[in-house]
């Protein structure tokens, strides 16, 4: 029947469809006749025969493409033909597109003639049909939609075109972000290449889009507040000028209006300068003394107080503010002033410290909780030049609200020269200082160890034999993390938003509905560090009451699921969430709620705590294999942690009762940890394998783990919070090459928590099941044991380069969810390197130890792998992707 299509052999098809053939059935690509018709340019009466024996076009192939999707760019006539079509069929797509909003969205940098398209459409626009207003479900016509893609060569025809000689075109139209045409123009467009577009907009020289309006446009918000100048602001295709600036205040824009984070054009344009928006022949600081002289606040405040001048971080961008009479001691809501927040920078500048003192920058400043910059510099180890510069200016020791000297934070943090510089105190007030700082990141060459070369490392670890429980378990901001006092506050705190966050998910939908659970370090109890990361599982209860397991599809992969609507509630399928077979979209359900999320934390409301500022920097999540979560990051200052980052992960997920891949190890578990097991069923994460559209989940064991870990005796959890102590490069050093010290590798890059709590609970079902108690008490030896043996079955499993994981023993932990991006050698080399820590670590734990079976070739062979990888990303990569586009455009 293909065959009958692409010949148009009208007969065929009638009698097929006489035969009482499904017209909706897919071929092994998923695609149905309808996908063959549109695709092979097939005859009018051909389409028109499948749309009146109800092919669906809603339905999508394997890669999730609709019928409309596989029009050819420069089939004119089928393009009318659809047009045509479209007076007696509903063809929208499931995104709800038209046939001009798919041109537009999905072929719109490939219509081969422009105004031979748009010529045959002003033609069909005078039957009633063609409404350019109409909009997808998420509310994009035809020209937001184009406006979005003006990057791309040609598209801005497209716009000129529908703005210049359509009829009855609504350019204040809103889509569901509340963005107009105009925002996505602003956001996208190329300012260099499309300069003739931008200016007869914004001079009002377009029929459809008048001054009046343009000013009217300029005036709109989007949900984020963002209006389409501070959009433009943004924009990392373009590069802004004072022209350019002059050409948006002249059509109308506020350049003071503030969107809800607080920010004007003059923060953004601060943000612009340093780099990650702005393009290198950008003059960032002529553009910010041009707003200010046109009247842009230079100490405007955003919703954190913060101005200007603290987003601020290269010299000539400070330089330029000060200029303008910026203020350097306005100060932020947690009382931080410029001078302090500098010092919290992930590269300090001394040239800017030494600025803003010498313009008046008060160097004894408190915040909230009474920390001045030597407070801030002890803690984020700034540098001994620095705190030169900060004494001669007069930077006084004064005591925190908790009593604390700059000293006393320097020791927590084990910064030995600011401690040998600022403390003052009477001998031994601190307790023993040698052994504080013996503890300390360092790094030392490969052959180094092979050789058996590091004595001083073993001798400056064995001040810990014998107290591993007593001593390096409870290290300060190393050891095991207590919940006490303001680790606790952050604690209470992040459980709140986070539940607080779920439940508006249910609030705008109700399918969201949900149950939160605590899951990572945190909820085991074995969180190591700071409290700076916690993670958490929301499992929407509506798909698991609404959903079933396919079986049949399952089976093929036994590490994912495919989910289906049961029979009950197959009518009233939610477009959003299934497709037209009824199946769970794993992406679209993932994309709707991580676009819910970055809406909801950017209201700012969720941040109203006194300690607390999001961190706007950060970009949303890409939906990938390698991170399905959705992840964001606040900012902590208080008495004790200041300006700590905090990282949240949320994953996503559905629980169908009851429900296990077939070949689960659920015996592996205690007899009352089963049950529990077998009633709930398994975690099943919105996440897909390589190809999205494939709509899985995977399977996941998180919560009878999770359980697992708290049932262990706490000699097992000690053993494993040990063992993630002693991968920390403060502890297990990390290793370079020789002469390539810049380049060096941790331990932690190589070595997972997850892979030690694996080989953990093998340690605890082969060798302590039945002998070990169940209670608190245990001796030093015996968590020494513990630790050695989880070691020992690590080092084992790495030998053969494969560790089951516990409860699904199909899965190689080495390579879950990796095998696409691993070879046998690649995968040995890791091996090698997670070989070398773990003999390094027993070493220290004295156990006599070679590097006979570390394949030390192999390692080399890796890390010059990857700095060639390097190269590649920034220079071929972007040769490559032109290159496929010159071969989709030559076909």
């Amino acid at each position: 029947m293909e065959q009958a299509i692409k010949v148009n052999d009208l007969k065929s098809l009638d009698n097929y469809i006489a035969s009482g053939a499904d017209v909706n059935v897919k071929n092994e690509n998923g695609n149905t006749l309808l996908h063959i018709a549109i695709a092979a340019s097939a005859d009018i009466t051909i389409i028109e025969t499948l749309l009146e024996n109800n092919a669906d076009p809603k339905l999508s192939n394997n890669n999730g493409e609709c019928p409309l999707q596989y029009i050819r760019q420069d089939d004119i006539q089928m393009i009318e033909n659809i047009l045509k079509l479209e007076k007696s069929f509903d063809l929208r797509d499931e995104e709800g597109n038209t046939c001009l909003l798919t041109i537009l969205k999905f072929k719109r940098r490939y219509v081969v003639d422009i105004e031979q398209f748009w010529t045959m459409i002003i033609k069909n626009s005078k039957s009633p049909n063609i409404d350019f207003n109409i909009r997808n479900k998420y509310g994009d016509t035809c020209l937001i939609e184009a406006a979005r893609a003006v990057f791309l060569p040609g598209v801005s025809l497209h716009i000129e075109f529908i703005l210049n000689k359509l009829e009855n075109v609504d350019v204040l139209i809103k889509n569901r972000d509340g963005d107009t045409f105009l925002h996505s123009f602003c956001r996208s467009v190329a300012t260099e290449v499309e300069s003739e577009l931008i200016q007869k907009i914004f001079l009002g020289q377009l029929r459809n889009c008048p001054k009046a309006l343009v000013k009217q446009l300029l005036s709109c918000k989007n949900n984020t507040g963002d209006t389409p100048f501070l959009q433009f602001t943004q924009n990392t295709n373009t590069i802004i000028n004072v022209d350019l600036l002059k050409l948006f205040i002249d059509a109308g824009t506020d350049i003071n209006g503030k969107n809800i984070r607080g920010e004007s054009a003059i923060h953004r344009m601060v943000i612009r300068s340093e780099g990650e928006f702005s393009g290198e022949d950008e003059d960032c600081t002529a553009n910010i003394m041009y707003l200010v002289r046109e009247g842009s606040d230079v100490n405007a405040q955003d919703i954190t107080s913060s101005s200007p001048v603290m987003l601020a971080n290269e010299s000539r961008t400070i330089k330029a503010l000060l200029i303008v009479n910026a203020s350097v001691n306005i100060p932020n809501k947690f009382g931080q002033t410029p001078l302090i927040l500098k010092l919290t920078s992930n590269e300090i500048n001394i040239s800017i410290i030494q600025m803003l003192l010498e313009h008046g920058a008060n160097v004894n400043a408190l915040d909230n909780f009474h920390n001045n910059a030597l407070h801030y510099l002890a803690w984020e180890r700034a540098g001994t030049e620095t705190l030169n510069i900060l004494k001669q200016f007069g930077a006084l020791s004064v005591p925190d609200k908790l009593g604390q000297l700059p000293c006393q934070v320097a020791y927590f943090n084990r910064y030995k020269e600011a401690f040998d510089n600022l403390c003052l105190c009477k001998s031994n007030a601190h307790g023993d200082v040698r052994a504080n700082f013996c503890i300390k990141s360092e790094t030392r060459q490969l052959q180094t160890f092979i050789d058996l070369q590091f004595e001083d490392l073993i001798e400056r670890f064995s001040g810990f034999h014998g107290k591993l429980r007593s001593s390096l378990l409870i290290l300060p901001d190393l050891g095991h993390v207590s919940f006490q006092e303001e680790a606790h506050v952050i604690y209470a705190f992040v459980n709140d938003l986070v539940s607080n966050l779920c439940r508006q998910f249910a609030e705008r939908d109700k399918l969201l509905a949900n149950t939160v659970v605590e899951s990572g370090s945190v909820g085991e109890g074995t969180k190591v560090g700071r409290p700076d990361e916690f993670d958490f599982v929301c499992i929407f209860q509506e798909f698991s009451r609404l959903c079933e397991v396919d079986e049949t599809l399952s089976s093929e992969n036994p590490g994912f699921a495919y989910l289906r609507l049961n029979s009950e509630n197959v009518n009233g399928i939610n477009q959003d969430c299934f497709n037209a077979d009824g199946y769970f979209q794993t992406h679209s359900v993932w994309h709707k709620c991580q676009t819910l999320l970055t809406e909801l934390l950017q209201t700012g409301n969720f941040f109203s705590h006194p300690n607390v500022v999001y961190c706007t920097e950060q970009r949303t999540t890409n939906f990938t294999i390698m991170r399905p979560t959705c992840h964001f990051s606040f900012y902590w200052s208080g008495s004790f942690f200041k300006n700590m980052k905090i990282n949240v992960y949320l994953v996503l997920a559905c629980q169908i009762e009851g429900w296990w891949p077939e070949s689960t190890k659920l015996k592996n578990l205690p007899s009352q940890l089963q049950r529990n097991a077998l009633q709930e069923g398994c975690i099943l994460i919105l996440q897909t394998e390589m190809n999205e559209h494939k709509h899985q989940l995977r399977a996941s064991a998180l919560n009878a783990k999770t359980a697992l870990v708290k049932w262990l005796p706490k000699v097992a959890r000690d053993a494993y919070v040990v063992c993630k102590i002693l991968c920390d490069e403060r502890i297990c050093p990390s290793v370079c090459e020789e002469g390539k010290e810049d380049d060096c590798h941790d331990c932690k890059e190589y070595i997972t928590s997850y892979q030690l709590k694996t080989c953990m609970f093998e340690v605890f079902n082969n060798f302590y099941n039945e002998s070990i108690s169940h209670g608190e008490a245990y001796s030093e030896a015996e968590l020494h044991d513990f630790i050695i043996q989880i070691l020992k079955t690590y080092k084992k499993y790495l030998t053969l380069e494969n560790l089951p994981s516990h409860l699904f023993p199909w899965q190689n932990v080495f390579t879950f969810l990796t095998s696409c991006y691993y070879n046998d050698e690649h995968l040995r080399a890791l091996c090698s390197m997670r070989k070398l820590f773990t003999t390094i670590i027993l070493v220290f734990l004295g156990e006599p130890q070679n590097f006979n079976d570390v394949d030390v070739a192999s390692i080399k062979n890796h890390w010059n792998e990857s700095e060639d990888d390097d190269m590649i990303s920034a220079t071929e990569y972007w040769n490559r992707s032109e290159k496929m586009i010159r071969e989709l455009e030559e076909k």
